[in-house]
């Protein structure tokens, strides 16, 4: 019962961010922020699968995941300030 409460609390949490960033925007603003999102879920398989044969600590998967995601948010922060410096 405590593990089905605490993945309906996930689900909920993870639906609100999604709404939020849908109605502010945001991909817009960080558009690399879709695809980093692709990537991570690619790499949790592949941390999935190689786990069934080595035990890999959870803090690098969960490393992996916050590596790709920032790559994401600065390539975009830079590719923004870029296309501005571009304008003047």
């Amino acid at each position: 019962m405590l593990i089905a409460v605490g993945l309906g609390v996930g689900a909920l949490w993870v639906r609100s961010l999604t709404l939020y960033i849908v109605h502010r925007k945001v991909l817009n603003t960080y558009r690399y922020l879709e695809h980093a999102a692709h990537y991570v879920i690619g790499a949790l398989a592949l941390t999935l699968l190689i786990g069934l044969f080595y035990e890999i600590p959870e803090m690098y998967v969960g490393l992996i995941g916050l590596l790709v995601i920032g790559a994401a948010i600065a390539s975009s922060v830079k590719d923004k300030s870029d296309a501005d410096v571009e304008k003047i």
